[in-house]
């Protein structure tokens, strides 16, 4: 858990978003997320929950991007 926690707190320093703020997008506590920032374990629909917000809101290449790469 330990990586995920280090993804969370990567995507959030990147959106700028403090933890209880990221928290209330994900719909955990801020206790919660803070646990799993710190590398300890989750139940399932936690995970469930951080990797949707993580997939998400996850950056998507731009067609110029996709296109640069082709040729």
């Amino acid at each position: 858990m330990k990586q995920l926690g280090e993804v969370i707190n990567c995507w959030r320093t990147v959106r700028r978003m403090g933890i209880r703020e990221a928290a209330k997008v994900i719909g955990v506590s801020h206790a919660t997320l803070s646990r799993l920032e710190n590398g300890k374990s989750a139940d399932g629909k936690t995970v469930v929950r951080l990797l949707d917000w993580l997939l998400h809101d996850a950056p998507r290449p731009s067609r110029s991007t996709r296109e640069g790469e082709n040729g």
